[in-house]
């Protein structure tokens, strides 16, 4: 699909016939902006959104126009109107060519500039990578951040239920202390427990209310599974939060306060870690200092998020390698937007 004979005529008064595919920021821009007809979405019994109607797509018109704004899957969204015979395009091809004041893209504000002032770092962050598969999706994510070209995508594919519990990590059956540091939901528990079922000890760090008490009800009965209501940091201290489920965060206009504190204060006298996995929303740099004790003394596998905000590429390693030079470093990614990249740090 050619995007500037797309954008012409979806932006065309004239033109009627018009749809978004998917629901989030990106949709709620667009419909402020230009006039469309309707919601595509397959997944909801939800009738409207933002005032329009949603429908399924196999109850789009021929001669449909439609704009897909899906963040986390926009190559399935295009298949499935491929099969349809719909014409599409895809929001970040949108974003670059309607000449539009659209929503930027989530999570990669800054990257353009970031990776022109810092191409030396990200270099060097490249050479570390300890694979071919590594430095390949190193290579897709960087030319997708700075280009936006869909097609850099290509061969990505989500596969979230994976994430974290890679089979290079070579997890005993026994024996294994996981901290999971922004536990949300209890599912990377649940998932460490599945391959790891003599595990020794858990660890799980969660300082959204809501969230801590989802994760409270799908542990319950666990055995040597310990929640703690408090985010990590590199120090003590109380905080405002944003709470927003899977993305809740750290923000200084948060409305409500939690506390943090240093993991190494907070797991003295635990089992040694052999496994701590971060996803806290652009928090790990912080998270990661406050267990510099326990990455020195115990040498835990590391697998660590590294997606929330521009440099996470390079400052990761960085820290990490500050602290011990003898970690191998591999890159897997789960999405096939920019959602969900982790580095790991390997002790073998």
């Amino acid at each position: 699909m050619d995007a500037r004979w797309f954008c012409e005529r979806f932006l065309s008064a004239a033109q009627g016939r018009k749809y978004l595919m998917g629901r989030n920021i990106y949709a709620e821009g667009v419909v402020r902006l230009v006039r469309v007809d309707g919601i595509v979405d397959d997944f909801t019994d939800a009738v409207t959104y933002c005032g329009l109607p949603l429908i399924r797509s196999e109850a789009l018109p021929a001669d449909a126009l439609v704009l897909v704004v899906s963040g986390g899957r926009p190559l399935s969204a295009g298949r499935r109107l491929d099969a349809l015979g719909i014409a599409h395009l895809d929001y970040f091809s949108f974003l670059r060519h309607s000449g539009l004041p659209l929503v930027e893209i989530s999570m990669n504000e800054g990257f353009r500039e970031d990776y022109a002032s810092n191409r030396a770092r990200y270099e060097w962050c490249r050479s570390l990578l300890d694979d071919d598969e590594s430095r390949r999706i190193f290579d897709q994510l960087i030319a997708f951040k700075t280009t936006y070209d869909i097609a850099c995508l290509e061969g990505f594919a989500t596969r979230e239920d994976e994430q974290y519990f890679e089979d290079f990590l070579k997890l005993s059956p026994d024996g294994e202390c996981f901290v999971d540091v922004g536990g949300f939901d209890g599912a990377n528990t649940l998932e460490f427990i599945r391959h790891a079922p003599g595990y020794r000890s858990v660890q799980l760090f969660e300082p959204d209310p809501a969230n801590f008490r989802v994760c409270q009800s799908r542990l319950e009965g666990l055995r040597d599974v310990h929640l703690y209501g408090m985010g990590v940091a590199e120090r003590r201290a109380e905080l405002r939060m944003q709470p927003l489920g899977s993305t809740s965060r750290l923000a200084d206009d948060g409305p409500i306060v939690v506390p943090v504190d240093r993991l190494d204060r907070l797991l003295e006298g635990c089992d040694p870690p052999t496994l701590i996995k971060m996803d806290i929303e652009g928090a790990e740099l912080a998270a990661l200092e406050g267990a510099r004790g326990l990455i020195l003394d115990h040498h835990p596998r590391l697998a660590i998020s590294a997606y929330h905000v521009a440099g996470d590429y390079y400052r990761i390693p960085e820290v990490i390698l500050g602290m011990r030079r003898d970690y191998r470093i591999l890159m897997r990614h789960y999405t096939e937007s920019i959602y969900e990249t982790v580095l790991f740090f390997l002790s073998d």
